[in-house]
């Protein structure tokens, strides 16, 4: 079963047994479906479910052809790290793993491309491209253990995006089993493309709402010859954080840790940022980076910034990374809020003095600019001062035309918050037509993405 499969329970239809499954058996064989696992079950508060492990393509898109054709909701699995996001679904008959889906296709490091099935874990993958010295340039939360599809599902990103781009920006093309039980390639496999519908970047992010992705073709990069990381403590970072707009250094990341984060990563004292500049490149070029971040900080008042390199420097983004990870194991609440960058951080500075004085542990994480900026609340006031708080951070960021999305949610709070927030009508329309034409009898995921879709 390739790199191992996480067997999960949700709740489903009395016809996830008997008909459904035995026609399931017949073209996929008996060792491919199996129950899940009653513990997993039992965790998610569900009855029963099947787990359908197709080894191709094909036999993926048969799957979701049998589904529809006998009204069972079906959600794709990847490894699961990402599965409670969103709204529960309305119904699961079936879970569709991609752990049988797990060959590099293709890869040529001559033209910076690799073509790959999605139950690939990005661990693996990385390991493949770097005895070429190549990576994909994505380093997202859980990528110890995340499925590119799952991946692009999510449309996850990481510090990275600075400088390379989302991942819907390295995505070339993708495959797509759908409902009907065809399969339809989008994109290409080269970085010049351009023809055709962009049904890439409408199933990125989409969390399997519009087909199971399979394979996916992607850009690759040369690795860094060397790295650093240049630390910054400071009180307020909004005039450095103006300043870095402007400055001569361009880094692969840039990255603000406020809250207990700072003080996790960076020793900060009550009320200190901490911020993260990380270069890689030939020395040469990272010298240079070194110095303009230097004398950044100078700039701003910051004088004895520390210097991260090469090990160390991996070792910090590694631990910036697992930050949300270990936040959720501790009970918090983890909000994704987009905004423009200076709103992001008055939006969070004012609510870091406001959960001071509701002596609640307060966590903030992430881009300095493009891409989401992570907030963790977590606290012994309750859980309705917990949601009360999650309500006004959402208010906040809805006022000032931003998203707030409530990636994860404690246990006590389980329905009583929408994860996705109030839907722009027009934009809710085309996605409710797009959802209608692509899956007409909402076999993938229903109800789990924004709007109930």
């Amino acid at each position: 079963m390739g790199f191992g499969v996480i067997r999960l329970a949700i709740q489903g239809h009395s016809m996830a047994n008997g008909a459904l499954r035995q026609e399931l058996v017949e073209f996929l064989g008996p060792s491919a479906v199996e129950p899940c696992d009653p513990e997993v079950a039992a965790m998610l508060g569900a009855s029963e479910s099947l787990l359908v492990i197709p080894d191709s393509p094909a036999k993926a898109a048969a799957t979701l052809r049998v589904c529809a054709e006998r009204d069972a909701a079906a959600i794709p699995l990847g490894s699961g790290s990402k599965l409670a996001r969103g709204r529960p679904p309305r119904r699961a008959d079936v879970v569709i793993s991609t752990a049988a889906l797990n060959r590099i296709s293709d890869y040529q490091p001559a033209d910076l491309t690799v073509s790959t099935q999605t139950g690939v874990p990005l661990a693996h993958l990385q390991s493949e491209l770097a005895a070429a010295g190549q990576f994909l340039a994505v380093d997202p939360p859980w990528g110890d253990v995340a499925t590119l599809g799952g991946l692009v599902a999510s449309g996850a990103e990481g510090p990275l995006r600075r400088r390379y781009g989302a991942l819907r920006d390295q995505l070339l093309g993708l495959r797509v089993a759908n409902p009907d039980g065809t399969l339809t390639w989008a994109g290409g496999q080269v970085v010049k493309n351009v023809s055709g519908y962009d049904l890439t970047r409408l199933h990125t992010g989409a969390y399997g709402t519009l087909g199971l992705i399979t394979d996916v073709n992607l850009k690759v990069w040369p690795q860094p010859e060397a790295e650093l990381t240049v630390l910054g403590l400071g009180e307020d970072p909004l005039p450095l954080l103006e300043q870095l707009a402007s400055a001569p250094c361009w880094p692969l990341a840039a990255d603000l840790f406020l809250g207990q984060s700072a003080v996790r990563l960076g020793d900060a004292g009550p009320g200190q940022f901490l911020l993260a500049l990380r270069f890689g490149g030939r020395a040469s070029a990272n010298a240079r980076g070194r110095a303009d971040a230097i004398a950044l900080l100078a700039g701003a008042g910051l004088p004895d910034p520390e210097v991260l390199t090469d090990g160390e420097s991996a070792e910090f983004w590694k631990n910036a990374a697992a930050l949300q990870a270990g936040c959720q194991a501790a009970g918090a609440a983890v909000a994704a809020i987009a905004l423009p960058a200076r709103q992001r951080i008055e939006l969070a500075n004012e609510g870091s003095a406001r959960w001071r004085d509701a002596a609640m542990e307060f966590s903030g994480w992430g881009r300095t600019e493009h891409g989401w900026f992570q907030i963790a609340l977590s606290g012994d006031a309750g859980p309705r001062v917990l949601a009360g708080e999650l309500g006004w951070l959402r208010q906040q960021c809805t006022a000032r035309r931003g998203a707030c999305v409530f990636e994860h949610l404690p246990d006590q709070l389980a329905g009583q918050l929408d994860p996705w927030g109030p839907a722009d009508p027009v934009a809710q329309a085309a996605m409710e037509r797009l959802k209608s034409a692509l899956d007409p009898r909402s076999v993938l995921s229903p109800g789990r993405y924004l709007g109930g879709i």
